[in-house]
């Protein structure tokens, strides 16, 4: 439930998790800094290309595009107003090769070693009595939780419209509400029954 690891045997898999999320650091500094048509496109193919050669499912390709078509179009058509038709397409491409690069990352690395990278990072905050590896754990369950409500909104809208339910934003509200605190409290008795509190004292102290 709190994983979106795709197995797999790519080399992308087989890098370690802090070079992939270095890359992902580079790649997203480098284009913001340089907002360039011919390199966006650039990058753009080539994670592409490498997102075809890591064999993965063509149907998260399609879902990470259903779901960020509508935010990418909005940010779109306000930057084509205030800027122009170029910037704004720059603006989207950009956005959508970051969204793009970090949804294969999220696919080719595990939980546990993004976690471990994250941990370790923000290791030195431990000397201010800071737990880090909750800080880690946060961090990653909302990646995660982000597109899950998507997955509960698409999929409460599909019963209501099974039920002929007219479709009204109003009525979707409660039962995702209800669908959301039930995965959260599914996730906490998880973490209790894997001792997560104790891993992270026990680790603290050492």
């Amino acid at each position: 439930m709190i994983s979106v690891y795709y197995d797999g045997q790519s080399f992308l898999h087989k890098l370690p998790a802090w070079f992939k999320l270095l890359l992902l650091f580079f790649i997203t500094t480098l284009m913001f800094v340089i907002p360039n048509m011919s390199l966006v496109l650039g990058l753009l193919v080539s994670i592409t290309l490498l997102y075809y050669f890591s064999s993965l499912p063509y149907s998260q390709l399609r879902k990470l595009i259903k779901v960020s078509f509508l935010l990418l179009l909005m940010i779109f058509c306000f930057n084509a107003y205030t800027h122009g038709f170029m910037l704004a397409l720059v603006i989207v491409l950009r956005l959508f090769v970051v969204i793009l690069f970090s949804s294969m990352i999220s696919l080719t690395t595990r939980m546990t070693e993004m976690m471990d990278v994250i941990t370790n990072i923000l290791t030195p905050l431990s000397c201010f009595g800071i737990n880090v590896s909750k800080i880690s754990l946060c961090m990653l369950l909302t990646i995660r939780f982000i597109p899950m409500l998507y997955e509960i909104a698409h999929q409460v809208r599909e019963a209501q419209c099974s039920r002929g339910v007219e479709h009204h934003p109003f009525a979707l509200i409660i039962p995702i509400c209800i669908r959301v605190f039930k995965q959260a409290d599914e996730l906490t008795q998880a973490l209790d029954a894997r001792g997560f509190e104790s891993i992270s004292s026990n680790k603290k102290n050492r």
